[in-house]
């Protein structure tokens, strides 16, 4: 599944020791965007939701598989006992999860079907703003990553900006 891949990709960067890509691997707001874009595929508002909900779920175990992966130096017979720890360890993330992805699978099915300007503004809002509220947590990792970080949600903001210009200008009636 290429979302479990994703996952894995992020997982396998947090384990380079690189600051750039231990910050890139921490990042937590672009993974709303994960089951938004899979939200943006659906017509219906149940299964904007429901997808959203199997993208972040299917990152989430993507990630965790290789956090128990032997790449990470996990033995294979502590398998059992510790895909216990790490779903109690994760708990958070796992209910976090439950909660955003069908309300970030319904975000983007809305921005599809509606262009609905507060998906737009939730979608890129946490992107753009996660290296301010890191910085003023005083969570300070490389200048790249927040950089990189900001200008992705710069470019979603600008994307959201002119699909919505389009989109009047198509909905304006002609004279």
């Amino acid at each position: 599944m290429p979302v479990s891949f994703l996952a894995r990709v992020n997982q396998y960067m947090g384990s380079l020791f690189v600051p750039v890509a231990t910050a890139f691997s921490l990042m937590s707001a672009p993974w709303l965007l994960l089951p938004f874009c899979f939200g943006c595929s659906q017509v219906r508002s149940r299964s904007g939701a429901l997808i959203g909900l199997a993208a972040t779920l299917g990152a989430l175990f993507g990630y965790w598989a290789m956090t128990l992966s032997p790449i990470e130096g996990v033995h294979i017979s502590q398998f059992p006992q510790d895909v216990f720890a790490l779903i109690y360890t994760n708990a958070r993330w796992l209910i976090a999860g439950l909660i955003t992805g069908p309300v970030y699978g319904l975000l983007g099915q809305r921005w599809r079907t509606r262009r609905w300007w507060l998906s737009a503004v939730l979608a890129a809002g946490p992107v753009l703003l996660e290296p301010v509220t890191r910085v003023l947590n005083l969570e300070y990792g490389p200048p790249l990553a927040y950089v990189a970080e900001v200008t992705a949600g710069a470019l979603v903001a600008a994307y959201f900006a002119v699909v919505a210009v389009r989109s009047a200008g198509r909905m304006m009636p002609s004279h």
